[in-house]
């Protein structure tokens, strides 16, 4: 009876492999919202913030409104990057293999994020089966 439940319970190695790519997709959509929401605000605020920092600070407002909208597409770019690894294509793997090396120098949950992401998109062999 026990060596049943044994069987049953045990989940293939391909089962195991789609919910890895699955938990590194919803991990890319937390980041993309974040990054989207972040760099639509610093872009409608840039003005405020450039009014406050410039005294402090000489940074020209259009670097400031430049790097929000970088952010803002960083983050839509990993939206789509997630999207494109819930269906399993090969783009969205080589994507957000260079995506979680850009997110390690965000310490400290980019940096864990890329992590996961590389370990597994780059050495897992059954995640790299899927991809193919």
């Amino acid at each position: 009876m026990k060596k049943r439940q044994l069987k049953a319970s045990k989940i293939s190695s391909g089962e195991s492999a789609e919910s890895i790519v699955k938990l590194i997709a919803i991990l890319h959509y937390i980041s993309a919202v974040f990054l989207g929401i972040l760099g639509f605000l610093m872009i409608v605020l840039s003005s405020f913030f450039w009014s406050v920092v410039s005294g402090l600070i000489r940074i020209p407002l259009a670097f400031m409104i430049m790097i929000s909208l970088f952010i803002f597409a960083f983050g839509v770019f990993q939206f789509f990057v997630a999207g494109g690894l819930l269906k399993k294509e090969s783009w969205a793997r080589t994507s957000a293999i260079v995506l979680g090396i850009l997110m390690l120098f965000s310490f400290p949950i980019g940096t864990f994020i890329g992590i996961i992401t590389i370990y597994f998109l780059v050495f897992n062999r059954e995640v790299i089966r899927m991809f193919r």
